[in-house]
């Protein structure tokens, strides 16, 4: 994810250089452990994985919208804190990313395939609710 930030800071110029731990922190760690700490207990039945699709992708939605809004309140506050006006900031920044359909369906996409092919490769990783390491 570093590299992905670090590539958008660089080419597309989203929060530049300077900003970039900042940027690490709220869509690369935040996200990832709000995503994580949401959808495990949802996909965790009878100590294991689920493989129900529907259900994955669901919870992958759910879970990606709800990082990318914890990212975005992460964002306003820092960007309130540099004395920019809380009353602009958070409306702003809290509608558009509300309004991005790709952020979450991006995460479900990515999210889907992996859990059930995790469980055919090896069942032991599924079947005491942790991935294998």
């Amino acid at each position: 994810m570093t590299c992905v930030i670090a590539l958008q800071a660089i080419v597309f110029q989203d929060g530049g250089i300077v900003a970039m731990g900042a940027n690490i922190f709220n869509m690369g760690i935040a996200t990832a452990a709000i995503g994580g700490w949401i959808a495990r207990p949802l996909l965790v039945q009878d100590h294991a994985f689920t493989t129900n699709r529907l259900r994955i992708a669901l919870v992958a939605t759910a879970t990606g919208w709800l990082s990318v809004m914890v990212a975005a309140v992460l964002t306003s506050a820092q960007l309130v804190l540099s004395d920019l006006p809380a009353g602009i900031v958070f409306p702003a920044m809290l509608g558009v990313h509300a309004r991005k359909p790709s952020a979450c369906c991006g995460h479900a996409t990515a999210a889907v395939p992996p859990f059930p092919a995790t469980a055919m490769v090896r069942p032991s990783a599924s079947e005491h609710g942790s991935p294998a390491r």
